[in-house]
């Protein structure tokens, strides 16, 4: 795997394999999904993904690392986990945490949100003075860490699927995500694959905003990392929940083909394929 993929991986999860939620009802919902990233026809990546969602409350987490092969060409791991409240029906975070492993060097940022102060960041490592400064200037008192972000993306899909820009904030880094709806398709059944049956597709763009090194920014607004989603339209069965729940993506990594799998994904103990809503 390339050091481009190292860059990636981190947006890869928060982008893809965190686009799930829905107007969040008195009960609560559980979501399990697992995704495998393959190259080459090799899984290399596992993604584990939960969260528990209520009418007032939310808690997230995500966690990945190399499987098979993958460990023969990187060592990167991310934890993440979030947590927050539902407040007229949106989320709006309270906390977030970050860890995150490559070559024997650790990272942990640890952010909080209070009333209409800009979100605060404790990082086990340090910034540049300029750095910080570009990316106060684009902060606002609400900007979502990326687990919450995709909350917000999934309550604006329920009529008009992939439309729109998405910001989050890592804790050291602020990006967009960009969406664009390209149809309706058909997914066939794969013994690799938990979902098969109708989905939305859609492009989404990863697009740097602040505390990028020029180096690195520049490159990724020359060559914007691109990807394809599938999305599965699921009634969740505790809440009747509308959710949008990625089930396979496609992109690049250098000049290799990477694809996300979701290889076990259940809502509530239930299969999503049992629950799918296009077509029906």
């Amino acid at each position: 795997m390339s050091k481009r993929c190292h860059r990636t991986v981190p947006a890869i999860a928060a982008a893809l394999a965190l686009m799930s939620g829905g107007a969040l009802a008195q009960d609560a919902d559980t979501l399990n999904l697992s995704y495998g990233i393959y190259v080459s026809g090799s899984r290399v990546y596992k993604i584990n993904y939960t969260a528990s969602l209520s009418s007032d409350h939310y808690q997230t987490s995500v966690s990945m690392g190399p499987k098979g092969l993958g460990k023969l060409f990187s060592d990167y791991k991310l934890q993440m986990t979030s947590k927050g409240v539902v407040a007229d029906g949106l989320p709006q975070p309270t906390s977030f945490a970050s860890d995150s492993e490559k070559d024997d060097e650790k990272k942990r940022i640890e952010m909080t949100w209070s009333s209409d102060d800009l979100p605060k960041a404790d990082r086990s490592f340090g910034m540049s003075p300029e750095r910080a400064a570009d990316v106060e200037a684009v902060l606002k008192p609400q900007t979502p860490d990326p687990l919450t972000a995709v909350l917000h993306h999934a309550l604006r899909s329920d009529q008009k699927p992939c439309t729109g820009t998405l910001r989050a904030y890592n804790g050291a880094e602020v990006y967009e995500l960009a969406f664009k709806y390209l149809g309706q398709e058909e997914i066939a059944a794969n013994r690799e694959a938990a979902y098969s049956g109708p989905t939305f597709k859609c492009e989404v763009v990863f697009v740097p905003v602040a505390g990028y090194a020029k180096k690195k920014k520049k490159k990724l607004l020359v060559q914007r990392p691109t990807y394809t989603v599938w999305f599965a339209a699921i009634l969740s069965p505790t809440t009747s929940t509308k959710l949008l729940v990625p089930v396979r993506a496609i992109g690049n990594t250098g000049k290799r083909k990477f694809e996300i799998v979701a290889f076990e994904a259940k809502i509530s103990g239930k299969p999503l394929a049992a629950l799918s809503q296009l077509g029906n």
